[in-house]
């Protein structure tokens, strides 16, 4: 069975969402950052968005800003399936964490049913159209 797979916490990798033209936008290197001017006062066309360490059950990156669905224990051997709940950096914890509850990789989660189903940017793109 496919599980969600820790690649590395030391591998930074980043994704930008371009705001003027509501497109994702992989950043590869630094000389991304700098070709943009993303690194120039802070006032930029872009939302940058971090790389989790993970990747969910099709092998896919976990980025913040992404929508995921899991499954979560909701009491003795039962479970419930939590939707589009937006991958965020909690500073309190230092972590990433899953949704307004805050979930972590560290909860009673299901880790072999997280699954990326889209990004807060792309859908808010859709909705405002």
């Amino acid at each position: 069975s496919a599980s969600v797979e820790l690649v590395s916490v030391t591998q930074l990798k980043f994704r930008a969402w371009n705001t003027r033209t509501k497109q994702m936008e992989e950043c590869h290197d630094l000389y991304w950052f700098e070709a943009n001017y993303v690194h120039e006062n802070g006032d930029n066309d872009f939302i940058i968005q971090q790389f989790t360490g993970f990747k969910d059950c099709n092998g896919t990156d976990i980025y913040e800003g992404d929508l995921v669905d899991f499954e979560v224990m909701s009491g003795y051997q039962e479970w419930e399936t939590a939707r589009n709940q937006e991958v965020i950096y909690t500073e309190d914890y230092g972590m990433f964490s899953f949704g307004k509850d805050e979930w972590s990789m560290c909860d009673h989660i299901r880790h072999d049913t997280i699954k990326v189903v889209g990004n807060v940017y792309e859908r808010n793109a859709e909705q405002s159209t």
